[in-house]
């Protein structure tokens, strides 16, 4: 993959043929990226554990009939991080100047110990990823 120009938040898919995740099942995923071309220097390398979860009939009636905002409350109150990121991301992105928003953002972020990157942009290729992601339950 090739990284933008400029530093920020970025989306990084998953190929369509990648099989779906088994539900309750941990897979553990990394991520190494080289900033420098040439690999003088070391590159920066995350990693973190993924599983798949099965919603309670009771979150999912709550989920049809919240608003956005209120779904991704839904999902973090339960732990559900990836869809209450994808949220709030794309909220994010359609309201930029929403102050409710921007401290939902800037408080996820410090509560996951990612405050370092709450003021930074995000870079999408795809301004629909965020979306399809937030409407996956």
């Amino acid at each position: 993959m090739s990284l933008p120009k400029q530093p920020g938040i970025i989306n990084i898919k998953v190929p369509a043929h990648i099989p779906a995740l088994e539900v309750n099942k941990q897979y553990r995923w990394f991520l190494s990226v080289y900033c420098n071309q040439d690999k003088k220097s070391p590159p920066v390398y995350v990693e973190g554990v993924v599983s798949r979860v099965n919603l309670a009939a009771t979150i999912h009636q709550q989920l049809q009939t919240a608003q956005p905002l209120q779904r991704f409350a839904i999902y973090a109150q339960n732990g559900i991080w990836h869809q209450a990121l994808a949220t709030l991301i794309q909220l994010k992105q359609q309201n930029p100047q929403n102050t409710t928003i921007q401290t939902d953002w800037k408080n996820l972020l410090n509560n996951i110990g990612l405050d370092e990157i709450a003021d930074m942009r995000i870079i999408s290729d795809d301004p629909n990823s965020y979306n399809r992601l937030s409407k996956q339950h």
